[in-house]
């Protein structure tokens, strides 16, 4: 266990954050270790997180500036994705993206979407299944 106390602040470590080309965003590390990490995130005006799903452990959303569309369904057989609902989502919005959950986030706004997600690290990597390709201005 660490013995030091690692302060970071979201709009500074959002400055030096890098892109995630499998999913169509760039994310940062804000805190955390090994097993759970919250990350700050910018998806640009007009632009949307490729639709994905986790099949295990849940993510964690809030909203720190602008609003979006937060898609959510389900992979099914005769279809890439069927989609169940779709919530606008804005600043001071939480919400739990649960395991095995397809979700896609859009900026639908005229301003930049920031947001801070805390998951696993490995939702990053093997833990993360890209269903469809990122798309400008998904389906509602």
């Amino acid at each position: 266990m660490k013995n030091d106390l690692k302060v970071s602040h979201w709009a500074h470590e959002l400055s030096n954050a890098i892109p995630d080309k499998a999913v169509g965003i760039s994310l940062a590390p804000l805190a955390g270790d090994d097993l759970f990490t919250s990350y700050v995130a910018e998806i640009p005006v007009g632009a949307c997180v490729a639709a994905h799903y986790h099949p295990k452990g849940i993510e964690i959303y809030q909203i720190l500036a602008g609003k979006g569309l937060m898609k959510i369904g389900s992979v099914t057989a005769d279809q890439p994705v069927r989609w169940d609902q779709c919530r606008e989502v804005t600043s001071g919005d939480f919400f739990t993206i649960h395991p095995g959950i397809v979700h896609q986030l859009e900026n639908n706004s005229l301003e930049r979407l920031i947001l801070i997600v805390t998951c696993s690290p490995t939702n990053l990597s093997y833990n993360r299944i890209v269903t469809e390709q990122k798309v400008e201005n998904a389906a509602r």
